[in-house]
């Protein structure tokens, strides 16, 4: 049996051995093994550095290059924001009770934001503060503080050239304008009003710098200038944008100041008007309540000796009057009141002739024209005639008055105050006329 066992191969023998090998502590003769690193190899970190330290110190070059590019090459932005507190009338106080009389909302929050936007107010800052001169360098803006154009102003990229007490003024492509002594105004050829003082161009041999016109000067500001109204909300917030930013934190102050200034003005017109009408409805109230007093009083001294038609009420008995007193009264008092009102459209007709115009308040200080359904048409002329003027004024705000919109507008108007109202109003006194005999008739 022994002769024919058989043998385990090499490869099985190689097998077992591992299978049943030691605990890997035992290997190696019975010696301890040495123990795992616990933190990092610094000289690892070392030695890769020393391997790529050229590597790194080109990186660090081309870095601090692009760094060094950027801020010379790439414009800084500024962004400066304002918030201002608009007054919202609604013409009731808290808890939906009618408040004193006042004038209405100057204007809603869409007309706000024009106003803001308009060249009434982009203008006047412009101007003032030249932002339609560009100089190349930031620190000549102080040689352009008291820069102003005229009419006639060429816009384009200038470059004044001096030496010693002599300036010359050239086109950027070389073409020269004009020359002369920097003690004398410079480029009045070409729109500017500019003189320097000689102390601000000491050391300086060329000045560059860009014009433009100023309305061009506010159409950019205008897109530059961005505004957030929530629904409902009493604050507007305003941004500006810009390269440098005490110039464009001055501008922003500036257009604040102006739109501030320009809507206190509207403020102050609106209310004025509207005093003026409340003044001459009380005037003509007053006069009425006067003129009734009076009459009453003289009806009452005629009528003392005549009888009377009282009734005394007695205890259980409603107290009753005569209908045909009461019909004869009340067509009396309308027959006065048409007359009263007629003659007060006369009048207001005769002062038109003299003074070349009818004015609003005026004709809608008499009852008869700001209620009665006959004079509908009145009314709609005079407010066509309201609406024709706030237009024009809007429009004189931006245009000239020889621009044809505004001569439209103004011959518009004028057809208005001339022809139209003073026929509305006519017809409206024959009707007050026709109505006075009427009821004068019916009351005797």
């Amino acid at each position: 049996m022994s002769g024919n066992q058989i043998q385990p191969s090499p490869r099985d023998a190689a097998v077992d051995v591992y299978q049943d090998a030691l605990p890997t502590q035992d290997w190696g003769g019975g010696q301890e093994t040495a123990p795992a690193p616990s933190g990092p190899k610094i000289g690892r970190y070392l030695s890769a550095l020393y391997r790529f330290k050229w590597l790194i110190v080109l990186f660090a070059i081309l870095g601090g290059g692009a760094g060094y590019a950027a801020t010379k090459f790439v414009e800084p932005e500024y962004e400066v924001r304002a918030t201002i507190m608009l007054e919202m009338g609604t013409g009731t106080n808290q808890g939906g009770r009618g408040g004193p009389i006042r004038a209405s909302e100057l204007l809603q929050s869409s007309g706000w934001q024009d106003l803001l936007r308009s060249f009434a107010i982009a203008d006047p800052v412009v101007n003032q503060l030249a932002l339609f001169v560009a100089p190349a360098r930031d620190a000549d803006s102080t040689l352009f503080s008291t820069f102003r154009v005229a009419q006639q102003l060429k816009p384009g990229d200038y470059v004044l050239s001096i030496t010693g007490d002599r300036y010359s003024l050239s086109f950027k492509p070389g073409v020269e304008v004009e020359t002369g002594s920097i003690a004398d105004s410079i480029g009045r050829r070409v729109g500017f009003l500019w003189q320097p003082g000689a102390q601000e161009l000491a050391g300086r041999k060329q000045v560059e710098f860009r014009i433009q016109t100023p309305r061009e000067a506010s159409q950019a500001l205008i897109r530059k200038l961005g505004m957030t109204l929530n629904e409902g909300s009493s604050f507007m917030l305003l941004k500006l944008t810009g390269n440098n930013s005490n110039r464009t934190a001055t501008t922003l102050n500036a257009w604040v100041e102006r739109f501030v200034m320009v809507a206190t003005a509207l403020k102050k017109k609106n209310v004025t008007s509207y005093a003026t009408i409340l003044e001459g409805q009380r005037q003509y109230a007053a006069d009425n309540l006067s003129s009734a007093e009076g009459a009453l009083e003289r009806f009452r001294v005629q009528t003392a000796t005549e009888p009377s038609e009282r009734q005394s009420a007695s205890a259980g008995i409603e107290l009753t009057t005569n209908p045909v007193f009461d019909a004869y009264f009340r067509d009396k008092i309308l027959s006065e009141n048409y007359k009263h009102d007629r003659e007060s459209i006369e009048r207001v007709l005769a002062l038109g002739k003299t003074t070349g115009g009818i004015t609003r308040e005026a004709l809608l200080s008499i009852p008869l024209v700001a209620n009665d359904p006959a004079a509908d048409n009145l009314r709609t002329a005079l407010k066509e005639q309201a609406d024709r003027d706030a237009n024009l004024r809007r429009l004189r705000e931006s245009l000239t008055d020889e621009n044809p919109r505004i001569v439209k507008e103004q011959e518009a108007l004028d057809n208005l105050r001339t022809v139209t109202v003073p026929g509305a109003a006519r017809s409206s006194s024959r009707s007050c006329a026709f109505a006075s005999s009427c009821f004068e008739t019916t009351s005797t």
